[in-house]
């Protein structure tokens, strides 16, 4: 899949010395792991071709497709990848790399530039020592279009004939939608649980402090001209993780909990379903704080 306009999150960076550029370089790969890892693609870090760019060193972040035009290589043993590009490229074993190739697509980029582009453009800075130096720079990018695209390419489940967005993606992380008649009734029984599920209490897993789940990350279907077939396969396609039903069972006081990248599903009352949301939510926001 590709999209008609390439948009990149691009990031500089200056620092005094090479050991500081370096400690940067890491720092942003080990950010760019973060957003991958959330974003639930099968990727690799592998060493890249410098190429027209320059500098001293450069990593790749290589999606496994096998839509993928790019080849990477990968050493069974000792795990080092890099792009079949680099043709010279050794591997940490002593007695030779057990080699695979595989399919990907490159969805971000680092590079440790060095001096190169500092010196054409000026870029200084003061030292108390030496007067001015030159900063030594870092250039990292991620292709949001293309990442996009990549993920659509990587996470369709055929199974099921959706997709299912990873659920620091997800436009919504909880629709609320009524079934079945009498449709009034039922629909003012999804609105109110809906209006308890926005105040679920969640603690931040990096500072420790409570906070609500945002009113903006629950949807409720209003579309009740709709069928309710029409309005399931909707839900299917936005792909929300958790999906809330307040149906046949609803006079009942029980509401159908759908975990949609599972498709387990659960009967519950309203309490017990707020209190379950709460701790999946939360369980899922200390797996993407990681």
């Amino acid at each position: 899949m590709r999209t008609r306009e390439f948009l990149m999150k691009d990031l500089y960076s200056f620092d005094v010395d090479v050991a500081g550029a370096e400690e940067t370089f890491e720092q942003v790969c080990r950010t760019y792991h973060r957003i991958f890892t959330a974003l639930q693609l099968p990727y690799l870090q592998v060493s890249g071709d410098t190429g027209v760019m320059g500098g001293m060193r450069s990593s790749e972040f290589q999606a496994l497709s096998d839509r993928g035009e790019d080849i990477i290589q990968v050493c069974k043993k000792c795990g080092s990848a890099w792009n079949r590009e680099l043709e010279d490229q050794q591997g940490t074993c002593e007695d030779g790399c057990d080699l695979e190739e595989k399919k990907s697509i490159e969805i971000g980029h680092g590079f440790l530039l060095g001096t190169k582009y500092s010196e054409i453009f000026k870029s200084q800075y003061s030292s108390t020592q030496q007067g001015t130096e030159l900063c030594v720079m870092g250039c990292y990018g991620i292709g949001v279009t293309r990442l996009l695209a990549t993920m659509v390419d990587v996470l369709w489940q055929d199974e099921v004939d959706h997709l299912i967005w990873p659920k620091a993606f997800a436009p919504f992380s909880v629709q609320v939608m009524s079934l079945g008649k009498p449709r009034e009734e039922r629909f003012a029984k999804a609105c109110s649980l809906a209006e308890k599920i926005s105040h679920c209490m969640l603690t931040d897993a990096e500072t420790g402090r409570p906070h609500l789940l945002a009113e903006s990350d629950v949807v409720v279907d209003d579309r009740l001209w709709w069928s309710d077939a029409m309005r399931l396969r909707e839900a299917e396609m936005l792909g929300s993780p958790y999906l809330v039903i307040a149906g046949k069972k609803s006079g009942e006081g029980l509401y159908e909990l759908q975990h949609q990248p599972s498709q387990e599903k659960e009967l519950l009352s309203e309490d017990a379903l707020v209190q379950r949301l709460t701790h999946l939510l939360a369980t899922d926001q200390g797996l993407l704080a990681k």
